[in-house]
């Protein structure tokens, strides 16, 4: 799985304005935080959803897990098998900061009526009515571009908190994963463990228990010159190597799970 095609998605109504819009499924990517709503219906098979997803963000969509309350979307399935809607797809804008348009600051050429007067008063407060506009028209500027900019950054931390509540999806997602996998292992070494003691036992009795076959005598009518115990009706050479056999697989099979203990542990 690449980086980043870890998807968490969640539902939400859409207006009742337009009921021909049914409802709507919030998919959130976990590598940048961004949102896509999607218009639904149950029938939606996930792998459309799928290829959605690699046309708006070039993940393909062997690449993506789509998480949703802890479970794994299976891509064959229903949107509807998960209790969700369907969809058609809305991506988030890219980011674009501006820069504030500042005005130019105001030329000696710009006449006023108060320029020709005779009084030196009124001709510096047309001085100051100009540098007073420039810095009015300079600050709503600057404060407009910063307005613009703390949208942008209430949209990144918006983005964020998706990575954060995706990354504890995943996170729990893994944990589920890893107690059902958890819960093989120890059935899986308990099974084992039964088996292992029961086929120890029979290869360490191989030999007594060919004794007891040469013991147990056929019956005189049975019997021929080749043929007086139980051991006579076996050919014990293809036994031996039988036994042979299974004593190097059952060493062999004890060393490979030793090995999956070893890395289990780890």
């Amino acid at each position: 799985m690449s980086s980043g095609s870890t998807l968490t998605t969640s539902t939400a109504s859409a207006a009742a304005a337009d009921p021909a819009l049914g409802r709507t499924l919030l998919i959130h990517i976990v590598e940048n935080g961004h949102s896509f709503e999607f218009e639904c219906d149950g029938a939606t098979v996930v792998e459309a959803i799928q290829r959605s997803i690699e046309c708006l963000c070039s993940v393909p969509a062997g690449d993506q897990l789509l998480l949703c309350r802890n479970v794994s979307l299976d891509s064959q399935q229903t949107l509807a098998y998960y209790k969700l809607p369907a969809m058609i797809g809305r991506s988030s804008s890219s980011i674009n900061v501006p820069n504030p348009a500042l005005p130019s600051p105001p030329l000696p050429d710009d006449s006023h009526a108060f320029d020709n007067g005779k009084d030196p008063a009124l001709k510096a407060l047309v001085s100051y009515e100009r540098q007073f506009r420039y810095h009015f028209q300079l600050a709503n500027s600057v404060y407009n571009s910063a307005q613009v900019k703390f949208e942008i950054c209430k949209r990144l931390l918006r983005e964020q908190q998706v990575q954060e509540r995706a990354l504890d999806t995943a996170r729990s997602n893994l944990d589920h994963t890893f107690r059902k996998m958890q819960q093989r292992y120890i059935d899986f070494v308990r099974c084992f463990s039964q088996q292992y003691h029961r086929h120890s036992e029979i290869l360490a009795n191989f030999e007594r228990d060919v004794e007891k076959l040469r013991l147990i005598k056929l019956h005189p009518s049975l019997q021929s010159d080749g043929r007086k115990c139980l051991m006579d009706l076996v050919k014990e050479g293809d036994v031996r190597k039988w036994a042979d056999v299974c004593l190097i697989s059952h060493q062999q099979f004890e060393v490979k799970v030793s090995k999956l203990k070893s890395n289990f542990g780890n």
